[in-house]
């Protein structure tokens, strides 16, 4: 029997930089597109999924189940995707209940969350060539880019 995987490691560190940048696009598309007036927080679509009845929630889980298999496919461990799958699967639960889990979907955003754990996992995440990550966090803005190992 042959074992196969369904990771696909990215071929260069600007195609994990284009990957990555699209989930964290995706994520606040999902969670924080939009400033709610005259409070400090921001929702996203998949607030307003949430309030659809019938498969509005179904379809914000499996956008949120995107996020985790991309993840998956850059290769973090299995430890951070049992996080993100614990993410989704706490604001999944807790979006059935009505107008409260929205309210939560709106407070927790778990897509950006799991964003943030992907992007922990590939800082720490050592290759055989020596290179001590594939990203790195620049102090100054916050912001992840290259490391200077690459692959």
């Amino acid at each position: 029997m042959i074992k196969t995987s369904f990771t696909t490691s990215p071929s260069s560190t600007e195609d994990l930089m284009q990957r990555l940048q699209k989930l964290r696009r995706l994520a606040w598309i999902l969670n924080a597109a939009v400033r709610i007036p005259g409070l400090r927080l921001r929702a996203g679509v998949d607030t307003i999924l949430g309030l659809i009845p019938g498969g509005g929630l179904a379809l914000g889980t499996l956008l949120s189940l995107y996020i985790v298999w991309e993840g998956h496919r850059m290769g973090v461990g299995t430890r951070t995707v049992r996080k993100m799958l614990l993410n989704v699967g706490i604001e999944a639960v807790l979006g059935v209940v009505p107008f409260l889990g929205d309210v939560f979907d709106t407070v927790f955003k778990a897509d950006l969350r799991n964003v943030a754990l992907i992007e922990q996992a590939l800082m720490q995440t050592t290759f055989r060539d020596g290179a001590d990550s594939v990203i790195e966090k620049n102090p100054a803005d916050g912001l992840f880019y290259p490391s200077r190992g690459g692959f």
